[in-house]
């Protein structure tokens, strides 16, 4: 009987014994666990506090999947794999296309599919389960990742590939261009209710992530009720109001500033479609999801709260209905065919990007000696030295050339100084 790998996560609340989206590998269609790779999974990563992010147990599940599979492949037991396989695997991605992307494997991403299925066997070494090099590799090093747990394999061990600068593409949106997506968002709820019957969910998923320069694991846990705790002045609609944000990255949990426009009208929101959406699904009052963002009547789980590969999903198809894209050029990995692509031209994380862009013009021509400042508080970096160093490289392009006066203005959004 054939069989296969595949990675699954524990969906039901009610098991105190396990963690809701605990990962673990299965074969199928025995259905049976791979036992060894799952109790790893659970003891160096669902309990260690340093490894809160479920994104970061999915992703560790699927790098363990992608050696188990490679090793099925060429008949080859996990228990007495060496070095020299590991090796084997590393040149085999080095050399082919990956299947998501039809693009080359990207060398970070290499590295972390290896460092983790070292860690793998460090943790089945101590357990005893295997007595290979692979658990002794590196012993002697210690792994320089944020949050990496004592003893694991180092980057700097030499059986990795070497990885390029880690400097993520920054790519704001242009005034132009933000004018032209948020025609396709739809309209914000004021303008729904006058001229404009689409949904404003979308619409309000871009503007706060933009103006509050969230991460997409911040707007995923976005809630409703502070929103409703809120008394907008209509009066001074771009006078901010302050807004707590949960945890998206490293603890980095604080305040941020949010227009009272875009308060009232995520008011406006909850209170109408929002409510609307579960009042025709015949949500209980008790049951009720507290996310602010729920999937819409057409979603196959309807009123239920947005997953952040579903936030990200929205960005990147308004970008292509919108114009904002590119055509590429891909590889088949099965038969070495060329095929092409449409790519959108920027990310969920580009509307956080573009806040810090655009508030630093703004603030430069505002008169604001130190524009960092204020852009360092808003996406809560520790240190305004990060907010810098992130973006110096960007805002020098454009020194010397021609900017508008007052970002804001030119978006309706600057009538009045914060």
């Amino acid at each position: 009987m054939n069989t296969s790998l595949n990675v699954y996560f524990v969906e039901r609340h009610d098991l105190p014994e396990v963690r809701l989206h605990e990962p673990y590998i299965v074969e199928e269609p025995t259905m049976r666990i791979v036992e060894a790779p799952s109790i790893f999974l659970r003891e160096d990563f669902v309990e260690s506090s340093s490894r809160a992010s479920v994104q970061t147990w999915r992703s560790a599940a699927y790098e363990l999947k992608y050696w188990l599979e490679f090793l099925r492949a060429i008949d080859l037991d996990w228990t007495i794999a060496t070095v020299e396989d590991l090796k084997t695997w590393r040149d085999l991605m080095i050399r082919g296309i990956s299947p998501h992307t039809g693009e080359v494997y990207a060398p970070n991403t290499i590295r972390t599919r290896m460092l983790t299925v070292l860690a793998f066997y460090r943790f089945a070494g101590g357990q005893g389960w295997y007595s290979g090099n692979l658990a002794t590799h590196g012993q002697d090093l210690t792994d320089d990742r944020p949050g990496a747990s004592a003893g694991r394999p180092c980057k700097r061990t030499r059986l990795l590939p070497r990885s390029k600068p880690k400097r993520a593409a920054i790519r704001p949106f242009s005034v132009q261009e933000w004018r032209k997506f948020e025609t396709y968002l739809g309209p914000l709820p004021r303008e729904r209710e006058a001229m404009d019957l689409r949904s404003s969910r979308n619409r309000l998923i871009a503007e706060i992530s933009l103006w509050g320069g969230l991460r997409v694991a911040e707007t995923a846990k976005l809630e409703i009720h502070p929103f409703l705790a809120m008394t907008p002045n209509p009066l001074a609609p771009h006078a901010h109001q302050r807004l707590w944000i949960e945890d998206g990255k490293g603890g980095k949990s604080g305040w941020v500033t949010i227009p009272n426009y875009l308060v009232e009208e995520i008011v406006l929101f909850i209170q109408g479609e929002r409510e609307d959406l579960l009042t025709d699904l015949r949500t209980p009052k008790s049951k009720r999801p507290k996310a602010l963002f729920l999937s819409g009547r057409e979603s196959n789980d309807p009123g239920k709260p947005l997953t952040k590969r579903r936030y990200q999903q929205i960005i990147s198809e308004t970008c292509i209905q919108a114009g904002l894209c590119t055509t590429r050029e891909k590889i088949n990995p099965e038969d070495g065919s060329t095929f092409t692509t449409t790519v959108p031209n920027h990310t969920f994380h580009d509307l956080r990007h573009t806040y810090a862009t655009w508030t630093y013009w703004a603030e430069r021509n505002l008169g604001n000696p130190e524009p960092w400042v204020k852009i360092k508080t808003q996406l809560r970096h520790a240190y305004v030295q990060t907010t810098i160093d992130t973006y110096i490289h960007l805002v020098e392009i454009f020194k010397g050339m021609m900017v508008p006066v007052n970002i804001r203005d030119m978006l309706g959004l600057g009538k009045q100084r914060e």
